[in-house]
């Protein structure tokens, strides 16, 4: 999935700093939100509270999209969620080094999500 994507595409994934995640309300309304995430082997990961509105969204609905910041040169996907139980040692220390935030010692931000990409959105 990620072969279609240029080494530059890749950079700003890795790079950005917010992602927005668009999910979807039990009653079919978009909930769209800036979220902080990390870029680990072709996937997204964020985190979030364990009854937030998005993490009761994609409990509801797995399906959600999400977008770099910057409209002027777009960068969207389709994505599907799973819930995961802890983060790896790799995508809590991604998690450190981009944002200096320790998820061990995080007290609400506790629900972590695999955010797979399906299709990419171009212009």
């Amino acid at each position: 999935m990620t072969d279609e994507l240029s080494p530059e595409t890749i950079q700003r994934l890795e790079t950005s700093k917010v992602i927005w995640l668009a999910s979807v309300r039990p009653e079919n309304l978009p909930h769209l939100v800036p979220m902080w995430y990390v870029w680990q082997n072709g996937r997204f990961y964020i985190s979030t509270g364990p009854n937030s509105e998005k993490a009761n969204n994609m409990r509801h609905n797995p399906r959600v999209i999400v977008a770099l910041e910057d409209g002027s040169d777009p960068v969207v996907c389709e994505c599907s969620t799973r819930e995961m139980d802890a983060p790896t040692t790799e995508v809590a220390d991604a998690f450190f080094r981009k944002y200096e935030w320790n998820l061990s010692t995080e007290e609400h931000y506790t629900q972590m999500y695999e955010v797979i990409p399906e299709r990419w959105v171009n212009w």
